[in-house]
């Protein structure tokens, strides 16, 4: 993903804006892949999960977005829309393909829709463009 996107105002300028930002590439790989991402596959594709053990660990990577999220963030650093947003953003979003209900996590919610309201967004199954 770093690599992909080499742009300053996707990754941020200098080290302590790019470091804000790629703290959340260690939540998406690790956080989110582990537990979101694993539940959409259980449903999907019928890999073999702890199931409880996983809808856990998939609730607490949406409580840490949701408070994250809870001052009135708009994207999850720097103010903008950056890599972290984008990081993140396509295995939150389709936790649903995983029965994950995200309608209590109401700032995630929102968040998701303002990625999806970007002019640039393309929309794929279950994650549609409004």
């Amino acid at each position: 993903m770093y690599c992909l996107v080499r742009r300053p105002s996707l990754l941020g300028n200098g080290p302590v804006e790019e470091a804000d930002i790629q703290k959340w590439f260690s939540f998406a790989a690790y956080d989110v892949m582990t537990a979101n991402f694993r539940l959409r596959l259980h449903y999907l594709f019928g890999l073999v999960i702890d199931h409880e053990a996983v809808l856990q660990k998939s609730h607490a990577a949406l409580k840490v977005l949701e408070a994250h999220l809870a001052d009135g963030r708009q994207f999850l650093e720097l103010g903008r829309l950056t890599a972290a947003d984008l990081a993140v953003y396509p295995y939150i979003a389709l936790s649903v393909d995983g029965k994950l209900d995200l309608a209590p996590y109401t700032n995630v919610t929102a968040w998701i829709n303002r990625i999806k309201a970007q002019d640039w967004y393309v929309g794929m199954k279950s994650i549609e463009k409004p």
